[in-house]
């Protein structure tokens, strides 16, 4: 779409560096509607360009001074629309950017009526701006039928002033009320489109966030099986050293006291024995779990 641009880090950065401390909290932005913001500052700074070239051709023209008056306001009215679309004030640049529209419709109206009304060399405007609002706002559609009815107007009562006939008036109203209304359509169909690309794009964010929660619950399940597995193993590893140290145990607490020190000391030695294959058997599980071996004294 042509409103696509290079979506930002963050949405509280700007193409001019991060906005100064104090700023308001960061609303959750998608990337697409990031992108759009910082599309419509840059239009909104080159639209200022374009505007301020015409000075050249204003020199020409006989209230120069008037029309350059308002061309000055113009253009500090649309850089600041452009200072204002930030995407950590969404609702801000919103705000601007219909403000801006209005600006620039009433600046068009005012500069056609003073270089000479119907005769003026900029009276096409009228007619363009609209699309120009089309181009700048591409999902602003009320905004660009206010800017369209304010030419349709404007331009209707400069010929009203001027007494032409009552159907040349009529021709104006009916031609430019078409120009503005497929203005206003192509802002609609462009605002359909964005919504549906914000659509995908949430939807293929939502898919990512599955997809992690996914891998998640299954690294979790893997660990939990990795867990029953190293259980299943230390019961096996030490069941029939335990088996060894129980049975000696209840030889010497029965028979050991009435049996020979050698046969006792025989014994000992060998529950000793199974206790650390015991201890071994723990200190590998551990050691493939990840754990420190801990021997006991």
């Amino acid at each position: 779409m042509a409103h696509r641009a290079e979506p930002e880090p963050r949405g509280d950065q700007d193409d001019d560096g991060p906005p100064p401390g104090g700023a308001e909290p960061v609303r959750a932005l998608s990337a697409g509607a990031v992108a759009l913001l910082v599309y419509r500052r840059r239009t909104f700074r080159f639209g200022a360009a374009l505007i301020a070239s015409c000075y050249a051709i204003d020199l020409f023209q006989p209230r120069f001074a008037e029309v350059a008056l308002v061309r000055a306001l113009w253009v500090g009215a649309v850089l600041t629309g452009a200072a204002l679309q930030r995407p950590a004030r969404p609702r801000v640049a919103a705000i601007a950017s219909h403000a801006t529209s209005l600006v620039t419709a009433a600046a068009v109206v005012a500069i056609v009526a003073l270089d000479g009304g119907t005769a003026s060399i900029y009276s096409g405007m009228l007619l363009a701006t609209p699309f120009a609002m089309l181009v700048t706002m591409v999902e602003l559609p009320v905004a660009a039928a206010i800017n369209g009815a304010i030419c349709v107007v404007g331009g209707a009562a400069m010929r009203a002033w001027e007494g032409q006939p009552w159907f040349q008036v009529g021709a104006w109203l009916l031609l430019s009320s078409v120009m503005s209304a497929l203005a206003t359509w192509g802002t609609v169909a462009a605002r359909a489109a964005f919504r549906i690309e914000l659509a995908a794009e949430r939807a293929h964010q939502q898919a990512r966030e599955q997809l992690a929660e996914s891998e998640l619950q299954r690294a979790q399940a893997e660990r939990l099986a990795e867990v029953g597995r190293l259980a299943a193993r230390v019961a096996h590893e030490i069941n029939n050293p335990l088996a060894v140290v129980k049975s000696n145990v209840q030889w010497l607490g029965q028979f050991g006291p009435s049996q020979a020190a050698e046969e006792r000391e025989e014994v000992v030695a060998d529950t000793l024995a199974s206790v650390e294959r015991i201890v071994t058997s723990v200190d590998s599980v551990r050691r493939q779990a990840g754990a420190r071996p801990v021997r006991p004294e």
